[in-house]
């Protein structure tokens, strides 16, 4: 038998189901009423009616409810798209509500002014963050209309800089600071110094010594320090232009410079009374001009042995001028090259034919890298060619035209 379908059953809706439902109907009405108007009047009123409140959270509890855009827009009758703009700004911000646009902050209403007023005259320490929350229609209010409502724009209360134990704290280093601002303003006297040098060399401690003399465990290391690196504990002249020497500077350079006339400008420091730095200049108007360690003698005994045999040595080198004035012959050359080449060493080639080895070394090193013994032009301007050297490159050129540079150097003499 065929299967008789049975009567859907009639959906009942709820009264917040019935509100929405409503709410789409007036909505689809005054679109209506919009389309019997021109285009442009009808965009406009298009797009200036906003959806309400109720209207949007009905289309995110739908599709909380697992219902899809599709079947939302035909149920509200709203457009899909506007159903899915309101439930992507829903998974944002989580909120169906006008959020402030960028730019300058609107205008309060007269609701939203009331609200401020009773949120501010209740809490009168809250925020400006604070109360953007509490504003009726979500505005932000502005510091201007804060200071209209006769608010002053109001916020939070700060918390005290510092508590009491921290007060105690910073006065007790006021004091430490003040007590030690003291202690630098003077400086420790020598006797001080050289007693804090002494128990170090006794093998006390920095701390050890700072509690019996009273005096901070980093000035006694930097004069210790000082100590060690400069073997004094007195006060050194600092870096800059040296001081003028008074009266009794003055005498005392004279007494030191009269008892040892080649005393250093360095030795004087040392024996000043007041430790002063004597500049040349101050010397000079003593009438001591700058008094230098006097020159020690430039040879001694053995110096001058030495030196009168240095130059006996050199006189007797500069008396063979055959060797050094004039070169050696090409034919001698060719006997050294000869004779390394039939197995003879440097030593023996030297040894017969009385040439310095250095020189056979020469000989034979340019030999092997020119393949001649003749003297090649050196670097710079060329050297003239002499009558002889003239007539000889004619009779070169003349034999052999194509000759080339290098064989012409070879055998041409210059």
């Amino acid at each position: 038998m065929p299967r008789v379908k049975s009567a859907p059953e009639k959906h009942t809706f709820t009264r917040e189901e019935e509100t929405i439902r409503a709410d789409s109907r007036r909505w689809q009405l005054s679109r209506f009423l919009s389309a019997c108007q021109s285009p442009n009047q009808a965009s406009k009123s298009i797009k200036s009616k906003e959806l309400s409140v109720d209207l949007r959270d009905g289309i995110v509890s739908r599709h909380r409810s697992g219902e899809g855009y599709r079947k939302i827009s035909a149920a509200l009758n709203v457009p899909m798209s506007t159903v899915a703009s309101i439930i992507r700004k829903w998974k944002k911000f989580g909120t169906t509500r006008t959020l402030p646009r960028a730019g300058r902050p609107v205008k309060l209403s007269d609701p939203g002014g009331k609200a401020l007023d009773r949120e501010v005259t209740k809490n009168p320490m809250v925020s400006l963050t604070e109360l953007q929350r509490f504003s009726v229609e979500r505005e932000e209010p502005s510091s201007t209309a804060l200071h209209q409502s006769g608010q002053c724009d109001r916020v939070a209360g700060q918390k005290p800089l510092f508590r009491k134990r921290q007060m105690m704290h910073n006065a007790a280093c006021q004091t430490t600071n003040q007590a030690l601002k003291s202690m630098k303003t003077k400086e420790l006297s020598v006797d001080l110094r050289d007693r804090i040098v002494s128990r170090h060399r006794s093998g006390e401690g920095y701390k050890k010594i700072s509690t019996a003399l009273n005096v901070p465990v980093s000035t006694i290391a930097s004069i210790i320090l000082k100590w060690k690196k400069f073997g004094t504990t007195t006060t050194l002249p600092r870096a800059g232009r040296p001081v003028k020497l008074s009266d009794p500077g003055g005498k005392a350079l004279d007494r030191e410079v009269t008892k040892n006339p080649m005393v250093s400008l360095t030795e004087l420091r040392c024996f000043s009374v007041e430790k002063e730095k004597p500049s040349s200049t101050a010397l000079h108007q003593s009438g001591q001009c700058d008094r230098v360690a006097g020159q020690k003698p430039l040879f001694r005994k053995s110096h001058m042995m030495h030196n009168a045999a240095c130059q006996t040595t050199n006189q007797a080198l500069k008396s063979k001028k055959s060797i050094k004035s004039k070169e050696l012959s090409v034919d001698l050359r060719d006997g050294i090259v000869s004779r390394h080449r039939s197995g003879e060493g440097y030593r023996k080639i030297s040894a017969a034919l009385n040439v310095p080895m250095s020189t056979v070394a020469s000989i034979i090193r340019k030999w092997k890298k020119f393949g001649t013994t003749t003297t090649l032009p050196r670097a710079g301007r060329p050297v003239k060619l002499s009558d002889q050297g003239g007539k000889a490159l004619d009779r070169e050129v003349t034999k052999n035209p194509m000759v080339s540079l290098t064989e012409l150097l070879l055998s041409v003499k210059f």
